[in-house]
């Protein structure tokens, strides 16, 4: 992606194996996660994080711009998918430094997106973490995975970043290595569409 520092690039057997891998790593590293999301998400993205029970707490983008952290150990996570109708932008008006992670599901756009781009330079001046999701493979006029590749892109800017984001975002890609490998979730040759 143009305009990221530098950035790791995990591939996963499909977009949300490479979702999931990247959760379990940042439960992992934290107690308790706090996901703005907008209403409309994509559902199964809604439905894996809802079974993470009561460790992750999903927060609607309408009421996630004025409230505090329920707690100081709370990290909070915006997500930003490509599927929602409306309000796409909304949460890049949240107060940057209620941000710990932004995590953007890419699926629908083209690599080189104007979306994408604004996103991810927004991250990269605000010296938020980003992580990229996406699902390669997606049959856009049906909605659905015709062959199974995904990804995970982790881009943390390491100038002048605030050390309580630092400190676990410097092994967040190796780690997501590791959970795509521990959970079974990595691509094999037949994962690739002739």
């Amino acid at each position: 992606y143009p305009g990221l520092p530098r950035h790791t690039t995990i591939y996963a057997g499909s977009g949300m194996s490479a979702i999931a891998a990247l959760l379990v790593t940042l439960l992992q590293a934290h107690e308790w996660i706090e996901i703005v999301a907008a209403r409309d998400c994509y559902s199964e993205t809604r439905e894996l994080i809802e079974c993470f029970g009561g460790r992750v707490r999903i927060l609607p983008l309408e009421s996630a711009r004025s409230p505090r952290r329920s707690t100081t150990s709370v990290v909070r996570i915006v997500l930003l998918d490509s599927s929602v109708a409306a309000g796409f932008f909304g949460p890049l008006r949240m107060r940057v430094h209620d941000i710990d992670l932004v995590i953007f599901d890419t699926t629908c756009y083209w690599r080189s997106s104007a979306r994408i781009q604004r996103v991810t330079n927004w991250a990269v001046q605000s010296k938020i973490p980003l992580a990229l999701v996406r699902s390669h493979t997606k049959l856009d006029c049906l909605g659905v995975e015709y062959g199974r590749l995904g990804s995970v892109v982790v881009a943390v800017p390491r100038k002048e970043t605030p050390l309580r984001r630092l400190d676990w975002t410097t092994d967040l890609a190796a780690e997501t290595r590791n959970s795509v490998r521990l959970l079974g979730v990595a691509p094999v040759p037949a994962s690739f569409p002739p």
